[in-house]
This record gives C-alpha cells, structure tokens and sequence, in this order.
C-alpha cells in the first residue's frame, strides 16, 4: 500500500465513504448578496466641490446620516458658467452696450452740447448722420462725467463736455464735481454705505463709482459737517442766551438740560470676543430744556475704532491709539472705558460752558452723568430724575413684588400676566396723577406734597374695587363711580377683582411712592424727562445702524444728523448744500420735495396727530395683553434644562 500523507490521511478519515448520501442534500439555502450596486456620477465642477467629502482617504458623497453613499464620483465636469459671465458678452455689436445704460447729466449742458455740435457737424461736413455719445471713451468723475459726440456715418468727433458742475475751491488741481458732494451730503443722514449705493445703482443699471473715490469724498465731507454742527450749536446756545434776556430770565446764562449716552453695541455683552465692555463707539448727548424745541446743544462722540491701527496690530506691530503714526479715527484707546459716562459728560458740559451755564442736569438716574456735570461747573448744578426712568422703575417693583398668593386669581402663569398687566395700569395713573396735580396746583409742590398721600390712598381703594366717592374727591385722574369710566389707561381685564390684603396694601403703597413720594415729587417738580435725548438716539441710528460700522465717518454722520434734528430735514439740506458748496437750485423739484417733507413733519407734529398716535398705541398695547392672557402663552421647552440640584455652594458672588 502506497504511503499517504498526514494531511490526506486526516481528509480520507473525515470524508464521506463512496455512496454516502449527505443530509443536506435536496436542502436550499437564501443567501443575501453582499454585491453593491453602485453607480458613476460626474458632476459639473461647482456641485462636485459642494458634494464631495473623504472618507477613510476615499473620496465619496455622504448620506444625511453621514456614512457613505453608493455613488462613485468620476472626475468633475468643467464649472458651469454663471449667470454674470452670461451677460459679459453685448446683446448686439451694432450699438455699444454702454448706451443701454443709465447715466446722470445734467440737461442744461447736455443741450449745450448737441445744439453746438449738430450745428457744427452740418457745417463743416454737411454730413445728415446722426451724433451719438461717445459711451466707450467716457471721462467719468465719480457721477459726473465729460463726453462727446461722433457721427455713426461720417469721422467726425466733437471736443469734450463736461456735463457737470465743478465746486470752486480755490485751491490747485482737478475740481470736485458738485452732483459728488451732494450725494455724500445725504448719504451723511440715512444707513447706506458707499458699499451700499453702489450696488443700489448697479441694480438700476448705472455704472457705479470707484468706491475708493466715493469713501475719500466723504471723509471730506465728514469733516465739513462737524464743522458746520460744531459752529450751529455755538449759534444756538448764544441765541439761548439772548431769548432768555428778552424773556426776562434772573439769568441769561442759564440754561437747563437733559443728557443721555448710547453705544453702537450693548457694554454687558461682548459675546467673548473681548474682556473689555462690548461698545466701541459712545455718543453723548445734551438738549436744552428752555423751550419746547428741545434742541441739541451739546454732542461728543467716543470712537475706539481705527483701520489703520487695527491693520498693524495683525502685522504684529505695538501701536497705541490715537498717538500712532499716520491717519488715526480713533480719540480713545483701545484700554480706555467705553463706558465712562461720567468723562463724556463732562466734555460735552465744558462745550456747552464757553456760552452757557448749566443750571440743572436730567439724567436717567443709572449713570455718572451728573458727577460728570458737576465737575465741568463753577456754580452747582440742581440735578431732577427723568419722570420716565421713575415710571419703569415703579414697574419693575410691583412686578418684582411678593404679593399674597391670592391677590391675582389663576395659575401661576396667568397671575404673573396679571401681575405685569397691573404693574403698567399702576405706572399709567400714577404718572397721569402727578400731571393733573402740576396742572391744578400750578406746580406749587408744597401743595402736591400735601395732596399726594390722598391720591394714593384713593389709588389703593380704587383698585380694591371701592371707586366711588373717595377717588371722585382726591383723585385727578379718576372720576370715581359718578363719572363713569376712568381717565388713566387700564390694562387689566374687564370686570377684573384684586384680592389686596393688608399686607398688600403696604406693600403696594411703598411702590407708589416711588413716583408719588415726597422725594420724586422734589426731583421732578419741573416735569423733565430724557424722552428728547431717547428719541435722538434712535434718529442716530438712521445714519449709524448697529449692523454697520461707519469707523471713519462715525463722527461726521452723528453731527450731520444732529443738524437734520435741530432744523428739519428740508432746512438742514438746505444749510449743508451752502456750506460744502453743493448748492440747490431754487425753484427746482427738488425744493418742491423738500418742501413737501417739510410740511408733511410739522402735520406729524401736531397735537391732534399725537394725541391720535398715542390713542393707538395704548389700545394696540391692551389689545396685545388681551390676545396674550387668552391663549396662555408659555415658553419654548427644546432646550434641556441642566439640574444642579445636586451640586452644593451652587450660588452668585457677592459684588455688592
């Protein structure tokens, strides 16, 4: 017998003998095939660079789940042309695309020249074609521009026309063009950028402007308007001074004032991008309160930001605002507090004492202002809460007050609509009181002292649901049962019933005083309030909105529209147009708007549109908290809520 190996030897003693039948024969078995099936793609060049990702150093497409897909990515296809290079070639060859465009000339040279020309053409070639504006070989001069005619049937080309007007400077070189001036003039008072106007006129199909050209046109015409602002607030600060020794003021000097402070950015939020408070650009206001025109006597404008300096600090270099070398917008360091409300107002109360003597400061009452004032004073300065500050401050304390858990009916979540909706029905009569009683006592405060404790016991009363006689008797803003509805804004629902406890009352009571007290009632005895000061800070953002950052024009924007504020807007333009020399011209449609605009703020002005505006919003007001206590609104709930239950010594520093 032949010798088997190990290996045979081990198959031979495990196999089957010849004949054997298996027991999985006959038997079928389902296999799933582990083949893919995949495909081939090839995307055009921009949709492959979206698609494409790696992985495991393959490259493939990725599913929603992020594994792979069962595409195959082929080499992409060339880009795809976009929709710009489409239009990069002309429609036709015959005309010039330039000529399909818009294009802003003046009609008086424009006529100048094809009279002169068409004139000239015949005679000297007695040629009957037709002149054209040479579009391809246009001089332009930001929106100005020079041109000239040629013949589409004969050689002939006319000389140059500028078909602007120059400003006379008086100094060497090429000529600003007014139409120039003028545009950066109003670009001063509105959000738009150069960036901005740019792409506005692209879209009007109008070559736009080197945008270059157009930032350096309006540096110089920032520097124009914080001049001419500058030397308008000396004008009315001196005019103060001579009405009030027409009126027969002790003393003319004195002038009372409101001052307030925003910044482009929120200080108590920088969002991590900074250690320092959030604002890089601070604007300090100061209106005169002498008379009803409330104007801007006094402005300065903080600014943190510089280009320049900023580029540097990314090149490494040490520089240090505003004492480096070269052009600087900044007039603070970068170290500085943006935030020093008491530094900014005294800057803008030391402006304001070269013509003028501050004889009381309103402030908001959150702030350093005042001891800002009074160090910029030789006399002492009387300082008043703004009413308005007060009347939010009443606000917050009956809403942060722990009143009995039966004085407002319902749910948690109801009783604190509730409690809001009383909060702004309580400010509305309070603040409505305390002008009936100016007006009855004719500001005698001693009177309104001794009146006030009545008015706020009938105030208690009056929401306990006892109104009737008391209220018709001390109060001055309800007529009680006899008069019939109340005279002071109610935000509470109807046939609503307050629970007050004793404890409440008290409680309630010491809240009131807040506005009503002995001492609000002495620091607001001239009824001032910030309200001019808040209403310009909103017009500043206008031409200062937070999503822009005008870090070199920032000042002259502020002074171009302190001057729309103090005159209007149809004055002021007016007044800028003469002096950066951009006239108007008289008697042109141009006046007619302005005109219009004019009449159309001083109808917005009136008492009945006021007192129609205010009547709107107060019942757009109730009717929001009406809508809002119905459907019981409560907060979204999708963000997980971390438990520090656990966690002990869990609570704030102390920083007080």
């Amino acid at each position: 017998m032949p010798r088997v190996s190990k290996q045979k030897a081990c198959l031979l003693k495990n196999s089957y003998a010849k004949g054997h039948t298996s027991v999985m024969m006959g038997k079928s078995f389902g296999y799933e095939s582990s083949v893919v099936q995949r495909s081939f793609v090839r995307l055009p060049g921009d949709d492959y660079q979206d698609r494409i990702s790696q992985l495991d150093e393959v490259l493939t497409f990725q599913d929603v789940d992020g594994s792979s897909t069962s595409a195959a990515p082929l080499r992409p296809r060339s880009r795809t042309r976009s929709r710009i290079e489409e239009y990069t070639n002309p429609e036709s060859g015959k005309v010039h695309p330039d000529l399909l465009t818009n294009k802003i000339y003046r009609p008086l040279e424009l006529g100048i020249m094809f009279n002169t020309e068409i004139r000239k053409h015949i005679e000297d070639t007695s040629c009957h074609g037709f002149l054209m504006i040479d579009t391809a070989n246009s001089r332009n001069w930001g929106f100005g521009s020079s041109e000239r005619l040629k013949c589409d049937s004969c050689s002939y080309v006319s000389p140059y026309y500028r078909l602007y007007e120059e400003l006379e400077t008086g100094k060497r070189g090429r000529k600003p063009a007014k139409i120039n001036v003028g545009l950066q003039t109003g670009l001063m008072t509105t959000p738009i950028s150069n960036t901005g106007m740019s792409r506005i006129l692209a879209h009007a199909n109008i070559a736009p402007p080197n945008v270059s050209a157009m930032h350096r046109a309006a540096g110089k015409v920032s520097k124009a308007m914080v001049a001419l602002n500058e030397k308008d607030m000396h004008d009315i600060r001196e005019k103060i001074k001579q009405d009030n020794r027409l009126c027969g003021l002790k003393d003319g000097t004195k002038v009372n004032v409101e001052g307030d402070t925003c910044y482009n950015n929120p200080l108590f939020n920088s969002g991590g991008h900074t250690p320092f408070q959030g604002g890089t650009i601070a604007v300090t206001t100061m209106c005169e309160n002498n008379t009803r025109s409330k104007r801007i006597i006094g402005v300065h404008v903080a600014n943190k930001l510089c280009m320049v300096a900023s580029r540097l600090r990314n090149q490494g270099i040490a520089v240090d605002c505003p004492n480096h070398d070269g052009k600087c917008t900044a007039n603070m360091s970068e170290t500085d507090v943006i935030g020093n409300e008491e530094k900014w107002n005294e800057q803008v109360a030391r402006k304001i004492n070269t013509d003028l003597n501050i004889a009381s400061f309103t402030g908001d009452g959150d702030s350093k202002g005042h001891s800002g004032v009074d160090k910029a004073q030789v006399q002492q300065t009387v300082h008043f809460k703004d009413l308005r500050h007060l009347g939010n401050s009443l606000k917050r304390a009956i809403n942060k007050a722990q009143f009995s858990s039966g004085m407002f009916a319902g749910p948690a979540s109801k009783r604190a609509n509730f409690q809001n909706r009383f909060a702004l029905s309580i400010r509305a009569r309070c603040m409505s009181e305390l002008t009936r009683a100016h007006k009855k006592y004719k500001g005698n405060i001693k009177e309104i002292e001794n009146h006030m404790p009545k008015v706020i016991s009938s105030i208690i009363l009056c929401y306990k649901g006892y109104c009737g006689a008391y209220c018709s008797k001390h109060s001055l803003a309800c007529r009680g049962s006899a008069g019939g509805k109340n005279k002071a804004k109610l935000y509470l629902p109807e046939n609503c019933k307050l629970k007050i406890a004793i404890s409440d009352e008290a409680l309630l009571k010491t809240c009131i005083q807040i506005v009503l007290g002995p001492e609000s009632i002495g620091s607001t005895r001239l009824q001032t309030s910030t309200q001019k000061c808040e209403a310009v800070n909103r017009a500043y953002q206008t031409a200062m909105p937070k999503t822009v950052t005008f870090s070199r024009n920032c000042t002259g924007r502020i002074h171009s529209t302190i001057l729309k504020l103090n005159h209007g807007l149809a004055d002021s333009a007016i007044v800028k147009s003469e002096f950066t020399g951009a006239h108007l011209s008289k008697g042109s449609r141009v006046i007619a708007y302005l005109l219009k605009s004019k009449h159309n703020d001083m109808l917005k002005k009136t008492c009945a549109f006021q007192r129609r505006r205010k009547a709107a919003r107060y019942l757009a007001r109730k009717r929001r908290y009406a809508l809002h206590s119905e459907i019981h609104y409560s907060k979204g709930l999708t963000d997980p809520k971390p438990d520090f239950s656990d966690i002990s010594q869990l609570n704030d520093h102390s920083y007080s």
